[in-house]
């Protein structure tokens, strides 16, 4: 029995007899890998942020599938050559690889909504990255609890215990506390839509700070980040 659904293709892999394996975040299935030929019918599933609708056959027997038939569902118009917007969205990508699963529907939503989004605009809008990571915590339930945040006068996120507290000296050489500046536009950004990053005043180099204590946080409370070397790579030609 054949079964169709879209996704995202988020990384390939070379694989022999000139075939690959793509890694595609499906709608109704969750993470899948893929057995595709490097044929002008498939070869769209090489090429990672590709919004596709797959078709194939899934032996119980088997973690791979065959892909039957593949087709474009979103033309991109400047993300795939782009190259600040390609090397964000891999970025984003290479997170998503090691922190999805299982199927969820609303994720991969998101996710296809940032990517059209972010093709949409001039220029990467800076915070886009960090703004994503933390509406992505939102989405599978691991984001950071608010309690009276207003009530908090210099306020530090606890990335182990995943809350907002009150900063004191004793936190300044503990790890496990992001800074007040930091903990105040993780903050400012669990309130805005992607629509809306463009028109924050978010300093490039604060960004960078507030995305890497980001992705302790999801290494805490979600999926070990810290060993990717290509993440660690991505990140460099993004900064």
């Amino acid at each position: 029995m054949f079964t169709t659904t879209t996704g995202i293709v988020l990384r390939t892999y070379p694989f022999k007899d000139n075939r690959i394996i793509s890694k595609v975040f499906t709608k109704n299935h969750g993470l899948v890998s893929c057995i595709a030929r490097k044929q002008k019918s498939q070869i769209i599933l090489s090429q990672p942020l590709t919004i596709v609708q797959l078709t194939y056959r899934q032996k119980k027997t088997n973690t791979l599938i065959h892909v039957h038939d593949v087709s474009v569902e979103h033309v991109y118009k400047t993300l795939t050559i782009n190259n600040a917007k390609i090397q964000c969205a891999l970025l984003l990508c290479e997170i998503l690889n090691n922190c999805l699963k299982e199927i969820n529907e609303s994720a991969y939503i998101f996710m296809v909504r940032a990517f059209k989004y972010l093709d949409s605009v001039q220029q990467v809008p800076v915070g886009f990255d960090s703004l994503f990571l933390v509406k992505f915590c939102q989405i599978m339930g691991i984001s950071p609890l608010i309690m009276d945040f207003k009530n908090i006068k210099n306020p530090t996120l606890n990335l182990q215990e995943g809350v907002f507290t009150e900063y004191n000296s004793r936190m300044s050489n503990n790890p496990n506390f992001v800074p007040t500046k930091e903990s105040l536009e993780i903050y400012k950004l669990s309130n805005l839509e992607l629509s809306e990053i463009a028109d924050s005043i978010l300093e490039p180099k604060t960004n960078t700070r507030v995305f890497n204590y980001l992705i302790l946080y999801i290494s805490a409370h979600l999926s070990d980040l810290s060993r990717l070397k290509s993440l660690k790579i991505l990140q460099e030609l993004v900064v």
